[in-house]
């Protein structure tokens, strides 16, 4: 399956980026974000935020790789490639709903301490 998009709806970063990843096609073929630094010049926030954006506005499923040989950003191909990446950002924000749980409780004992009750 091929991935397209019309670059005259991205901002100037989303293309820039779109340009790396969009023959980045299979798991084999992912780059790092290291890498995608290094070309577009974009440091790693920036890079999470178009993603992100790339996803979300666009509906491009960009994936990642986090284990194996290669590692990094690519488009699926595969239904595995899409699972291993949501099984990766579900586990993620498992791990953030438990921060804010703790914060919570925090905040809960901070308030009865200021109270008194």
């Amino acid at each position: 399956m091929k991935y397209t998009l019309d670059s005259s709806v991205l901002s100037e970063r989303e293309r820039t980026i779109w340009v790396v990843l969009k023959e980045r096609y299979g798991n084999e073929n992912a780059i790092t974000s290291g890498e995608v630094q290094t070309l577009t010049g974009i440091d790693r926030f920036g890079l999470a935020q178009v993603v992100q954006t790339l996803r979300l506005k666009h509906k491009i499923p960009v994936t990642t790789s986090k284990y194996g040989n290669k590692k990094g950003y690519f488009l699926p191909v595969k239904p595995e490639e899409i699972d291993a990446t949501m099984t990766e950002l579900e586990a993620q924000a498992s791990k953030l709903i438990d921060v804010s749980s703790v914060l919570w409780e925090a905040r809960k004992l901070m308030t009865h301490a200021q109270t008194g009750l």
